[in-house]
C-alpha cells in the first residue's frame, strides 16, 4: 500500500485536516495540497485545514506539561531533546512577539514561514507561561490569519515571497 492508496481511502477533507495538523508543514502545506491535489474548493480546504491545525496543536499544547514532566522524571535523554525544542521555541518567539504577549503570539502564528506556526507557538506559550485559555484564542486567531494568507496565495490573489 502506497501513499496514493492511503489518500484515496480517506475523504479529501480528512487528508487535508490531518496534513494541516502536522508539525512543520501545518496548513501551509495542507491548504495548497487540498486545493491543488485533492481538488477541494478554497473554502473547504481553508475550513478543514483550520480544524486540523487547531485541533492537533491544541492537543499538543495540553500535552506539553505531561511530556515535559515524564521526560524529567523517567527519560533524561528525552528530557534533553524536549528542553532543546522548548528553548528553540522560546528563542523564535522572543523579542517583539513576546513583548506583545497574546497579540504577539497570534501574529507569530499567522506568519506563514517555517517554524512560526501553531506548534511552535504552543511551545513558546508554554515556556512563557501564558494562560491556556488566552493561548488557545491567540492560536486560533493566528491559525485563521495564516490560513487566509495561504489560501489567498494559493489562489494567486497575493504573493508571499
Amino acid at each position: 500500500m502506497n501513499l496514493t492508496d492511503i489518500m484515496n481511502f480517506f475523504p479529501p477533507e480528512l487528508v487535508t485536516a490531518v496534513l494541516s495538523g502536522l508539525p512543520v508543514v501545518e496548513l501551509r502545506a495542507g491548504i495548497p495540497f487540498g486545493m491543488q491535489v485533492l481538488h477541494l474548493s478554497a473554502v473547504s480546504a481553508f475550513l478543514w485545514a483550520i480544524i486540523g491545525n487547531a485541533a492537533l496543536s491544541i492537543l499538543f499544547l495540553y500535552s506539553l506539561q505531561p511530556i515535559e514532566s515524564f521526560c524529567v522524571k523517567r527519560l533524561p535523554s528525552c528530557n534533553l531533546i524536549v528542553q532543546r525544542y522548548l528553548a528553540r521555541a522560546r528563542k523564535s518567539f522572543a523579542g517583539t512577539h513576546a513583548k506583545y504577549g497574546a497579540i504577539g503570539l497570534a501574529i507569530f502564528i499567522a506568519i506563514p514561514l517555517p517554524l512560526t506556526g501553531a506548534w511552535t507557538g504552543a511551545a513558546a506559550a508554554h515556556v512563557m507561561g501564558l494562560p491556556k485559555r488566552i493561548t488557545i484564542i491567540s492560536m486560533i486567531l493566528g491559525i485563521v490569519g495564516a490560513g487566509l494568507i495561504v489560501t489567498f496565495a494559493t489562489l494567486g490573489l497575493i504573493r508571499i515571497f
